[in-house]
Protein backbone atom coordinates (compact mmCIF):
# COMPACT_ATOMS: atom_id res chain seq x y z
CA UNK A 1 0.00 0.00 0.00
CA UNK A 2 2.72 2.40 1.06
CA UNK A 3 4.64 1.56 -2.79
CA UNK A 4 1.29 2.36 -4.24
CA UNK A 5 0.77 5.50 -2.75
CA UNK A 6 4.22 6.90 -3.21
CA UNK A 7 4.29 5.86 -6.81
CA UNK A 8 0.75 7.29 -6.90
CA UNK A 9 2.45 10.73 -5.65
CA UNK A 10 5.62 10.97 -7.84
CA UNK A 11 3.76 10.35 -10.89
CA UNK A 12 1.22 11.89 -10.43
CA UNK A 13 1.89 15.00 -8.29
CA UNK A 14 5.66 15.61 -9.05
CA UNK A 15 5.62 16.31 -12.28
CA UNK A 16 6.78 13.91 -15.79
CA UNK A 17 10.51 13.62 -15.17
CA UNK A 18 10.18 11.10 -12.18
CA UNK A 19 11.03 7.43 -12.89
CA UNK A 20 9.94 5.21 -9.88
CA UNK A 21 11.87 1.93 -8.87
CA UNK A 22 9.94 -0.23 -5.85
CA UNK A 23 11.54 -2.62 -3.88
CA UNK A 24 8.79 -5.21 -2.38
CA UNK A 25 12.14 -6.13 0.54
CA UNK A 26 14.90 -4.10 2.03
CA UNK A 27 17.04 -6.87 0.62
CA UNK A 28 16.07 -6.19 -2.93
CA UNK A 29 16.33 -2.23 -2.34
CA UNK A 30 19.81 -2.61 -1.69
CA UNK A 31 20.60 -4.56 -4.58
CA UNK A 32 18.97 -1.77 -6.62
CA UNK A 33 21.04 0.49 -4.66
CA UNK A 34 24.05 -1.21 -5.22
CA UNK A 35 23.55 -1.24 -8.86
CA UNK A 36 24.85 2.05 -9.64
CA UNK A 37 21.70 3.06 -11.69
CA UNK A 38 22.19 6.89 -10.55
CA UNK A 39 19.31 7.56 -8.67
CA UNK A 40 18.10 10.58 -7.22
CA UNK A 41 15.86 10.02 -4.17
CA UNK A 42 15.76 6.88 -2.01
CA UNK A 43 12.63 6.49 0.32
CA UNK A 44 13.09 3.24 2.38
CA UNK A 45 10.30 2.08 4.79
CA UNK A 46 11.79 0.95 8.07
CA UNK A 47 9.71 -2.60 8.22
CA UNK A 48 9.05 -3.77 4.46
CA UNK A 49 6.36 -6.26 5.33
CA UNK A 50 4.32 -7.39 8.52
CA UNK A 51 5.97 -10.57 7.85
CA UNK A 52 9.25 -10.38 7.11
CA UNK A 53 10.27 -8.57 10.31
CA UNK A 54 12.87 -10.85 10.73
CA UNK A 55 14.79 -9.31 7.08
CA UNK A 56 17.05 -6.27 7.08
CA UNK A 57 14.84 -3.40 7.39
CA UNK A 58 15.29 0.06 5.79
CA UNK A 59 17.73 1.02 8.87
CA UNK A 60 20.06 -1.63 7.49
CA UNK A 61 19.87 -0.29 3.87
CA UNK A 62 20.94 2.92 4.85
CA UNK A 63 23.50 2.08 6.25
CA UNK A 64 25.18 -0.12 3.96
CA UNK A 65 24.56 3.14 1.36
CA UNK A 66 26.47 5.24 3.58
CA UNK A 67 28.95 2.64 4.03
CA UNK A 68 29.63 2.05 0.66
CA UNK A 69 29.71 5.62 -0.46
CA UNK A 70 32.10 6.63 2.37
CA UNK A 71 34.42 3.76 1.41
CA UNK A 72 33.93 4.76 -2.56
CA UNK A 73 33.69 8.79 -2.03
CA UNK A 74 30.42 8.81 -3.68
CA UNK A 75 28.31 11.42 -3.17
CA UNK A 76 25.49 11.04 -0.80
CA UNK A 77 22.44 9.71 -2.03
CA UNK A 78 19.13 12.08 -0.16
CA UNK A 79 17.61 9.08 2.02
CA UNK A 80 13.87 9.31 3.31
CA UNK A 81 13.06 6.78 6.17
CA UNK A 82 9.60 5.96 6.41
CA UNK A 83 8.26 4.58 9.50
CA UNK A 84 4.77 4.32 11.87
CA UNK A 85 7.01 4.84 15.04
CA UNK A 86 9.33 7.98 13.70
CA UNK A 87 8.95 9.47 17.29
CA UNK A 88 10.41 6.52 18.36
CA UNK A 89 13.03 6.06 15.34
CA UNK A 90 14.10 9.77 14.68
CA UNK A 91 17.44 9.74 16.61
CA UNK A 92 18.59 6.53 15.39
CA UNK A 93 17.78 6.72 11.46
CA UNK A 94 19.55 10.24 11.53
CA UNK A 95 22.20 8.67 13.81
CA UNK A 96 22.53 5.72 10.44
CA UNK A 97 22.06 8.76 7.67
CA UNK A 98 18.41 9.32 7.01
CA UNK A 99 18.27 12.88 5.70
CA UNK A 100 14.46 12.93 6.36
CA UNK A 101 12.15 10.51 8.45
CA UNK A 102 8.73 10.36 7.07
CA UNK A 103 5.79 9.63 9.93
CA UNK A 104 2.91 7.66 8.77
CA UNK A 105 0.84 8.48 7.27
CA UNK A 106 2.84 10.39 4.86
CA UNK A 107 2.98 13.84 4.21
CA UNK A 108 0.59 15.02 1.44
CA UNK A 109 0.83 15.39 -2.18
CA UNK A 110 -2.38 17.18 -2.16
CA UNK A 111 -1.06 20.06 0.06
CA UNK A 112 2.15 20.44 -1.43
CA UNK A 113 4.13 18.99 1.80
CA UNK A 114 5.84 16.18 0.27
CA UNK A 115 7.26 17.90 -1.99
CA UNK A 116 8.64 20.88 0.03
CA UNK A 117 9.90 18.14 1.87
CA UNK A 118 11.72 16.35 -1.02
CA UNK A 119 12.82 19.80 -2.60
CA UNK A 120 14.54 20.21 0.71
CA UNK A 121 16.68 17.36 -0.06
CA UNK A 122 16.94 17.76 -4.00
CA UNK A 123 17.87 21.55 -4.69
CA UNK A 124 17.35 20.59 -8.42
CA UNK A 125 13.95 19.67 -8.25
CA UNK A 126 11.53 22.53 -8.87
CA UNK A 127 7.88 22.89 -7.47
Amino acid sequence: MNRMLLRQAFTTRFGTDWVVHEASTAEEALAALSTGHGFHLAILDEIYSDFCEAGMRGSDVIRHVRQREEANCEARLPVIACTGLASQDVARLRALGADDIWDKPFPSPRDGSMQRRVAKLMPSFVL
